[in-house]
C-alpha cells in the first residue's frame, strides 16, 4: 500500500491533532485516577476517626463516674460533720450507654 503525495499532505497535519487529542485523554484519565485515590483517602480518614469516636465517648463515661464519685466523697464528708442529711436524700439515677450500646441504668 503506496500512500500518494497528496495524500501525505493531509494526513502529516493530522498526525499531530491526534497526538494532542491522546494528550487530552491521558490527561483526563490521570485526573480521573488522582480523584479516585482523593476519594479514597479520605473516606479512610473518615473511617478512622470514626474507630476513634467510640474511645471519646468511653472516657467521658469515665470522667462521668469520677465526678459522680467526688461528689458522693464531698456528700459523705458533709454527713460525717453533721451538716448534711444523706440517709433522707434521693439516690440520682442515670442512664448512660456506653460504646458498644448496652444500657447501664445506675439507681
Amino acid at each position: 500500500m503506496s500512500i500518494k503525495t497528496f495524500d501525505m499532505q493531509v494526513l502529516i497535519p493530522k498526525t499531530h491533532e491526534v497526538g494532542k487529542l491522546q494528550q487530552v485523554q491521558l490527561q483526563e484519565a490521570q485526573a480521573r485516577q488522582q480523584e479516585g485515590a482523593q476519594q479514597v483517602q479520605a473516606e479512610t480518614l473518615k473511617t478512622s476517626k470514626q474507630v476513634n469516636d467510640p474511645q471519646k465517648s468511653e472516657s467521658s463515661y469515665i470522667q462521668e463516674k469520677q465526678e459522680e464519685e467526688k461528689r458522693r466523697r464531698k456528700g459523705e464528708r458533709k454527713g460525717k460533720d453533721g451538716s448534711g442529711d444523706q440517709e433522707d436524700a434521693a439516690p440520682e439515677s442515670r442512664k448512660i450507654i456506653d460504646a458498644a450500646g448496652h444500657l447501664d441504668v445506675t439507681v
